[in-house]
């Protein structure tokens, strides 16, 4: 942080408006993975702003690949696309690999979450050629997406050989941006799939450690919310409500609308299995609030039916 507000400094001396933005889209990165959500709109916002001004394809591109993600934490779901598409487009007129490999696995990403698995494996499948031929260290962001993809598909063995795939591409001492943090999700995914739940709370262990220390803390809710399904499939219901309360006070406190009505409605599982029916009903009525949020914001009539129609919408909705 000290580098990136010194560097800022600099380039604000210099004049150097190229660089300026890039900084500026630097700390915008920075303020994302601390879960700063609207320090990352602002910044972003005034790097793509400079780069406009001279013209710079990919200083607009920069400043645009990871902003979107942002926008889907708050549950701003048509601003999310739009930002990210836009980040995709700029990408291909300059070549820029983060918005190619990273922005439109994440892109894909979403469009399973929403239902569009088919949509969503075209472009993390895309993302992953663009990352074998422009960038080949980042190949475990769209390996893992694929995997998880699978995941959601219910296909279990194309998944493990895609977590295969993508293990052999780690490089720990390597900037791989969040290449790591979605792999080990897809594992920790893989492994509850295949009812290894120990494994699974074991790699989750791992991933909260390793998100701790790189400091990405988008990534933490999941995680939580992960791990409380796990105890919850083992019975252990006291260990489930302490690490899904746990995921609730880090989506309060990070203000991420998309991961909070998953986190309600395992919590309001754990209720009804300690007997507290009214406080189970609660939060149940306040996760299908929040995900009504959600869908009402998602641009498109067909991706929204889509997404009401995926199986975890239908478990709670139902």
């Amino acid at each position: 942080r000290a580098a990136l507000e010194e560097a800022h400094r600099l380039w604000l001396e210099l004049n150097n408006v190229p660089m300026l933005a890039d900084s500026l889209s630097n700390k915008g990165i920075h303020h994302y993975m601390r879960g700063e959500y609207s320090e990352a709109v602002a910044v972003t916002e005034e790097a793509f702003r400079l780069s406009q001004s001279i013209g710079n394809v990919f200083g607009q591109a920069n400043s645009r690949f990871v902003v979107g993600n942002v926008y889907l934490e708050m549950g701003q779901t048509a601003k999310a696309i739009e930002i990210m598409e836009e980040a995709i487009r700029l990408g291909e007129q300059c070549g820029h690999p983060p918005a190619l490999i990273i922005t439109r696995s994440d892109l894909g990403w979403m469009h399973s979450v929403f239902g569009n698995c088919r949509l969503g494996m075209e472009l993390a499948t895309s993302a992953l050629t663009s990352a074998e031929t422009m960038y080949p260290l980042w190949r475990p962001h769209p390996l893992a997406t694929v995997a998880r993809i699978h995941l959601l598909a219910g296909d279990v063995q194309s998944a493990a050989a895609a977590v295969d795939q993508a293990r052999a591409c780690i490089k720990i001492d390597s900037i791989q941006l969040f290449g790591r943090a979605v792999l080990m999700l897809a594992e920790a995914e893989l492994a509850f799939a295949r009812h290894d739940h120990e494994r699974a709370l074991a790699i989750v262990e791992d991933l909260l450690a390793y998100l701790s220390r790189a400091v990405m803390r988008p990534f933490v809710p999941e995680a939580l919310c992960l791990k409380g399904k796990v105890f919850l499939a083992l019975g252990d219901i006291a260990s489930a409500g302490e690490a899904l309360r746990a995921a609730q006070a880090e989506v309060t406190a990070l203000g991420s609308r998309r991961n909070l009505w998953p986190v309600l409605s395992a919590l309001s599982e754990v209720e009804a299995q300690n007997g507290n029916r009214v406080e189970a009903l609660s939060l149940r009525q306040q996760a299908h609030e929040n995900l009504s949020y959600i869908a009402d914001g998602i641009p498109t009539a067909e991706l929204r039916a889509s997404f009401l129609q995926t199986s975890r919408v239908r478990a709670l909705t139902n």
